[in-house]
C-alpha cells in the first residue's frame, strides 16, 4: 500500500510491525480490558489485538475511510477479517492529543515513530511532548525490512514504570496464557527491544518542542 508515493505496508512484513505495536503494550501490562487503536486503517493492529481472548473491547480510529475500504478489498491478508468483529468503528480525527486524558488508570500509549536514523528529529519532538504528560516514557524498537534505514522506533508512555520492566518468565507466562501465535513477537524480543542505540538515546536526552 502506497500514500502519497510513500510505501505505508507490504504483505511480506507487516507482521513484524504490528506484532510489536500490539504484544509489547498488551503483554507488559498483563490485564488490558480496553483497546484503543488510532489509525490502523489496513487492520494488521486490529488483528494482533483481537488475539487477546481476554480483551473486552477494541475502538478503532482512522481518518480515512478509504484506507480502511481499499485494505480490506486489495490487503485482507493483513485484518484477517477482524474488521468484522468490533461492534463499532469509531473514525475521528480530533482526539489524539486526548490519549493522556482518556487513558486508563496503569495504561500503556503505544506508538509508531519512524525510522529514528532518518527521522531523529521527530525522536526528540515525540519524547518533549509525551514526557510533558506521562511519568514513565522512552522507546522501544524493531526492524521492518519495508523501511529502509535502520530499525523504526515506538513511543511508549506511561504512569506506571514498572510495565516496561516486567521480567521475561512473567512475559514467557503471559504469551502462553494469550495462548497467541507470532512470527516476530517474542518475549526475548520483547525485552531486548528496549535497549536503544546511543544515537537515539542521546536524542532522547535533548529532546525540543
Amino acid at each position: 500500500m502506497v500514500l502519497d508515493g510513500v510505501v505505508q505496508t507490504t504483505e511480506k512484513d507487516e507482521f513484524v510491525y504490528h506484532e510489536m505495536m500490539a504484544h509489547v503494550p498488551l503483554l507488559a501490562h498483563g490485564n488490558v480490558k480496553q483497546v484503543l487503536i488510532i489509525g490502523g486503517g489496513d487492520g494488521g493492529m486490529l488483528r494482533e489485538v483481537l488475539k487477546h481472548p481476554a480483551i473486552e473491547q477494541v475502538t478503532m480510529v482512522e481518518i480515512d475511510l478509504a484506507v480502511i475500504e481499499m485494505a480490506r478489498t486489495y490487503l485482507p491478508n493483513h485484518s484477517q477479517g477482524a474488521f468484522d468483529s468490533p461492534c463499532e468503528i469509531l473514525f475521528s480525527d480530533d482526539f489524539y492529543a486526548q490519549c493522556k486524558r482518556i487513558l486508563n488508570r496503569g495504561g500503556v500509549l503505544a506508538t509508531q515513530n519512524g525510522v529514528a536514523f532518518f527521522q531523529l528529529d521527530e525522536v526528540r519532538t515525540t519524547a518533549a511532548r509525551l514526557s510533558r504528560h506521562f511519568s514513565d516514557t522512552t522507546f522501544y524498537s524493531a526492524a521492518v525490512p519495508t523501511y529502509y534505514g535502520g530499525i523504526m522506533t515506538f513511543g511508549w508512555a506511561s504512569d506506571a514504570p514498572a510495565l516496561r520492566q516486567v521480567d521475561a518468565e512473567t512475559l514467557q507466562h503471559r504469551y502462553k496464557k494469550a495462548g497467541i501465535s507470532t512470527r516476530y513477537y517474542t518475549p526475548e524480543i520483547h525485552r531486548a527491544s528496549f535497549a536503544l542505540p546511543n544515537y537515539i538515546v542521546d536524542a532522547i536526552a535533548e529532546p525540543k518542542a
